[in-house]
């Protein structure tokens, strides 16, 4: 087949074509992103509220916001809204050596951030009133970052059968098309410290070797 013919038979994409698809991703995109806001702003307002919160762990992840897309839509009122939380615990359980001030408070929180940005603010709301009442342990006199670090991985082990059921259930299929669940344990996120890593879909890709 010549080059004219082949360019004949070949399908083209018109002008046109082109536009309406990139009308199409582009609302597609604003719909997420405001669903993300509307979705930010019901878990601020829940892990707000008074009183006990009643969630489950299962609910509070799989109806929960993650603490990285809080902090990109509403980064004040999430940084906020955890500081207030860690505050919450430090004043209720009354440790001699325990965080005392706005930047001990700040500085809690921003380790958080830092080492479990998949958390949901839900699941941290339910963690903080666990530790106020005795759920993970006795704190022994003392109540400061690392107490919180040891609470929050004791979380993620208990919630990683539930992923795992989870991830079960979404991956059905062929053996090609499951995804081996990966818990975001402390390991985990050390070993994974890009922010956009995303497990399957941009680590490196091995190459083939040709039959």
């Amino acid at each position: 087949m010549t080059n004219e013919q082949q360019s004949t038979s070949s399908p083209t994409v018109s002008h046109k074509d082109t536009k309406d698809y990139l009308q199409k991703e582009e609302q597609e995109l604003q719909r997420k992103e405001y669903s993300r806001a509307k979705a930010t702003e019901i878990s601020l307002r829940s892990i707000s509220e008074p009183g006990l919160f009643k969630a489950n762990n299962e609910q509070a992840w799989t109806e929960g916001t993650n603490i990285r897309t809080a902090l990109r839509i509403q980064p004040e009122a999430t940084r906020g809204a955890v500081i207030s939380m860690v505050k919450s615990v430090c004043d209720f359980v009354e440790a001699k050596k325990t965080l005392q001030t706005l930047t001990d408070y700040a500085l809690c929180a921003e380790t958080i951030f830092d080492l479990f940005p998949t958390l949901k603010l839900e699941e941290f709301r339910l963690i903080c009133d666990r530790m106020k009442t005795g759920y993970y342990g006795k704190y022994y006199e003392r109540l400061k970052i690392q107490e919180f670090r040891e609470c929050i991985i004791k979380h993620e082990e208990e919630r990683a059968p539930i992923l795992e059921r989870i991830n079960s259930h979404i991956t059905r299929g062929s053996d090609s098309d499951r995804v081996a669940f990966e818990p975001q344990s402390m390991a985990d996120l050390r070993r994974k410290r890009d922010p956009l890593h995303i497990p399957g879909l941009n680590e490196p890709k091995q190459s083939k070797e040709e039959t």
